[in-house]
């Protein structure tokens, strides 16, 4: 009967071929590629079609915060999230909305929504300043009144994203 000794200085040659074989083994060659789900801003503000595509982008966010457990960042800490979320029928599982206390407002960049909905609002904000920035350099649209109109809305969504992150947190 071999000892464990035996075993584990066999192992150790073992282990060391493998490492020798993998490093060997590996490819040297730079992994260089673009990637086919990215779209630039200046790709996407090209034309009128482009241009309403890209303030769909500036929608979307909003979207995001409407439709997930951002919303209740807004009642947290109101009478409104101990009534109307606390109660039988939702409970199990709005009560512990990752770890946040409705009473308490443990608000604090540990918590994943509150982090959440602050990238979420300057997400958004991202998308609108890059539609504020490139629309206006787009030519040949047929009305200039969407043209006015795609600008308008860029800002005010701008301002609604900040509107809810001043409301949150204070002076951002």
């Amino acid at each position: 009967m071999k000892s464990l000794s035996h075993y584990s200085k066999n192992s150790g040659v073992i282990v060391l071929a493998v490492a020798l074989l993998q490093g060997l083994s590996s490819c040297r060659k730079e992994l260089n590629y673009t990637p086919e789900v990215f779209v630039s801003a200046q790709s996407v503000y090209k034309d009128e079609a482009g241009a309403i595509a890209g303030l769909t982008g500036v929608y979307q966010q909003l979207q995001t915060l409407k439709k997930s457990d951002y919303q209740l960042i807004g009642v947290i800490g109101t009478d409104d999230a101990r009534g109307c979320y606390q109660d039988q029928g939702y409970g199990c599982y709005y009560a512990g909305i990752v770890g946040m206390d409705v009473y308490d407002i443990t608000f604090n960049s540990q918590n994943a929504d509150v982090t959440g909905f602050w990238k979420v609002c300057y997400q958004g904000i991202a998308n609108a300043n890059a539609a504020i920035l490139y629309i206006p350099q787009i030519k040949g649209f047929a009305e200039p009144a969407v043209q006015t109109r795609l600008e308008g809305e860029a800002h005010f969504m701008r301002a609604v994203y900040y509107f809810y992150l001043v409301q949150l947190y204070g002076d951002v």
